[in-house]
């Protein structure tokens, strides 16, 4: 069982875990107190680990979907490698779209189509549309050269993949709160 891709951690660091907790409670005198404070500072780093997976909607899909397109772009780098090519994003993205689709991949697929026409645009219409909850603290002349911004800049992605369906799951707000995250690099 893979509990990284439901914990933000995997089995080594809660093995890790246990065996500081195991020892401060075998050991005595000093020895117990130095274990038990390493035991308090690593739960406190899994606490971390686990909120930054989990905390927010937008972070279950990006980590999730940043692992996911990781394997993709692997596959990707091997297959350009064997056919002598650059490695082509849209073809990474076709294949980390079949990877989010499971059973129905050919729903993801159209999204990279229509992504890969619309790019900065879907960015911008978010931020347009979020403007005065997600970002507030701008002003009007900053919200429309950020939109100017996003429009020119954008190329297509993970990211833009991923918003789309974090606005599926969980509406305009949240994705507007990932775009910042974005922004901000909280969300690479």
């Amino acid at each position: 069982m893979n509990i990284s891709w439901v914990l933000g951690f995997g089995w080594i660091s809660l093995l890790f875990w246990f065996g500081l907790l195991a020892v401060s409670l075998v050991t005595e005198g000093i020895i117990s107190y130095i274990f038990w404070f390493l035991f308090l500072i690593w739960s406190f780093i899994l606490i971390a680990r686990f909120y930054n997976f989990n905390g927010k909607p937008w972070r279950r899909v990006h980590f999730r979907g940043m692992r996911l397109y990781s394997g993709a772009l692997g596959k990707e780098y091997s297959k350009s490698k064997e056919e002598d090519r650059e490695i082509s994003i849209f073809n990474c993205c076709k294949l980390f779209a079949a990877n989010l689709g499971g059973g129905h991949p050919e729903k993801y697929e159209s999204y990279v189509m229509e992504l890969d026409e619309t790019k900065g645009t879907y960015f911008a219409s978010i931020v347009e549309k979020t403007r005065n909850d997600v970002f507030e603290d701008l002003s009007n002349q900053s919200v429309e050269e950020l939109c100017e911004h996003l429009r020119i800049n954008t190329k297509l992605g993970p990211h833009i993949i991923l918003a789309k369906i974090i606005e599926e799951k969980y509406g305009v707000h949240e994705v507007g709160q990932y775009i910042a995250a974005i922004l901000k690099k909280e969300a690479t």
